[in-house]
């Protein structure tokens, strides 16, 4: 077994992986020291400003890199980044992670700062995340415990979530959604096959063209916009109002229920607190609990 190690003379190390074909696996240590463990020497290494540079190497390595307690402004903790590379990337405890490029699969073990994922093949399972989190272009993610942060995904297959510090945002989602807690915001669109199950949010929501829906209970507004479809009947709770744009040929009956006025292009004759809209055939049910007002638009007016 080949190992070399590099001192560190400051509290933000980085390990950077390039063009690696095989197994890259990176624990942590209580030392002021990166250490590289491989089959044979890596001739592709190179060691600047605290950053250690691994690249173009054809087999398994193995990384320990600093992770060290302290008080304040001394506490020390190893940013990493995988580009390019061909295997399986398992990651623990580190600071921030970066993985783009990537064909294999990834596993990150309570990630201390942000994480970033872009073009991952075979998708990627975590822990609990300190920071905020980024996915792209992953067929699956899935990230048991909490998101410190908000949560950013971009034409992902399944995603399943636990919580959510912050926001979450999740655009063109191909299969599934799922996150039972989200402290702040939810805009979810484009995703139009999809099946979502967002039920609590602290903040408001934006929900614009999804598949499947089931409930959603939100402190602020709540805004909806096409189908709304599910396999029984679907309830929005919103402490503040909500809006609903209707798609183009609506089919459903809308019990509508607020602590002010039901409104809009699609509501014929606007009601107080609680009215029932038919539209087309009636034939999906809708519930909406609003505090506040409860606005209606589309081209079509009720029954």
């Amino acid at each position: 077994m080949w190992q070399q190690a590099f001192s560190i003379q400051g509290h933000k190390p980085r390990i950077v992986f390039s063009t690696i074909e095989g197994n890259i696996t990176v624990r942590t240590w209580e030392k002021k020291e990166i250490m590289v463990e491989a089959a044979e020497p890596i001739q592709g290494l190179r060691f600047e400003a605290d950053t250690l540079f691994v690249s173009h190497y054809r087999s398994d390595v193995t990384a320990w890199v600093p992770r060290i307690k302290g008080l304040l402004f001394n506490y020390t903790n190893t940013q990493v980044t995988v580009e390019r590379s061909t295997g399986t990337v398992s990651i623990e405890r580190t600071g921030s992670v970066d993985i783009r490029n990537h064909t294999g699969r990834g596993f990150l073990d309570r990630i201390e700062g942000s994480v970033h994922l872009f073009q991952i093949s075979d998708g990627v399972e975590s822990t609990s995340i300190g920071g905020s989190l980024e996915a792209f272009e992953l067929p699956s993610l899935r990230v048991l415990g909490s998101v410190g942060g908000s949560t950013t995904t971009r034409q992902c297959g399944q995603v399943a979530l636990e919580n959510i510090g912050g926001s979450l945002t999740a655009t063109g989602i191909g299969d599934m959604l799922s996150c039972e807690n989200i402290g702040g915001s939810i805009h979810i669109q484009d995703s139009p096959r999809a099946v979502i199950n967002t039920p609590r949010a602290g903040g408001s929501a934006t929900i614009e063209q999804v598949g499947t829906i089931r409930s959603v209970h939100v402190g602020g507004s709540l805004t909806l916009a096409g189908n709304i479809t599910n396999e029984g009947p679907t309830s929005f709770f919103a402490g503040g109002s909500i809006t609903y744009l209707l798609p183009a040929n609506p089919h459903m009956t809308i019990q509508a229920h607020c602590g002010g006025n039901i409104r809009g292009s699609a509501v014929a004759q606007s009601r107080n607190n609680a009215a029932t809209l038919i539209y087309g055939e009636g034939s999906s049910m809708l519930t909406l609990h609003a505090g506040g007002s409860i606005t209606i638009h589309g081209n079509q007016v009720n029954r």
